[in-house]
């Protein structure tokens, strides 16, 4: 006797949304990459703390066509998203159903920090793609030096709140997979 520890439409499903997150997630990180010219990762723009530190990250590229790619590439980034977070949720609340109650309980609320991580995700977004605005048409001015130590910190906050809810998304599914696997082994039903 066999038990189907997802549906065909529950694998369909949780597939579509990762290739499609898988996809986003390889152009962003593509067009990152190539906008950094390896001079700098994403993570040390997402947690540049302040004007001086974002500032001398992008002083080391070559030119302002890499300040365009870095634009175009959060927007991409804002599509993944969307997408890494609705998998995260829709995988974590398919995998509830099939785990005991109270892991599925559990589970099923780690779905939701899941969908938080992309909307943490968007913020820190619009926190960089703001200060990117703001690069070719800068002066050294002490206002907007304030103005974006701010929105460059409620980027690194946003970034910080982001990961470790992922994480905690990503060992929610981890835990839950071995209390399905465990429940199956106890029942005496194979996997």
């Amino acid at each position: 006797m066999t038990f189907e520890f997802f549906s065909a439409s529950e694998i369909i499903a949780a597939a579509a949304t990762s290739i499609v997150a898988i996809t986003l997630g390889y152009r962003t990180t593509r067009l990152m990459h190539d906008a950094c010219e390896v001079r700098f990762t994403v993570v040390e723009l997402e947690f540049a703390w302040d004007y001086t530190a974002f500032s001398n990250l992008l002083a080391t590229l070559q030119d302002k066509t890499g300040v365009d790619r870095l634009i175009r590439g959060h927007h991409w980034d804002s599509a993944f998203a969307i997408a890494y977070s609705v998998a995260l949720c829709s995988i974590l609340q398919a995998l509830a159903q099939h785990v005991p109650p109270a892991a599925g309980s559990c589970i099923y609320a780690i779905s939701w920090l899941g969908l938080s991580a992309g909307a943490f995700d968007l913020v820190e977004n619009s926190c960089l793609l703001t200060r990117f605005a703001t690069v070719k048409h800068e002066e050294s001015n002490p206002r907007v030096e304030r103005c974006t130590d701010g929105v460059l910190r409620m980027a690194a906050i946003m970034a910080a709140i982001k990961l470790v809810l992922v994480g905690i998304a990503i060992n929610g599914f981890l835990w839950g997979v071995v209390q399905g696997v465990v429940d199956r082994v106890h029942s005496g039903i194979s996997i």
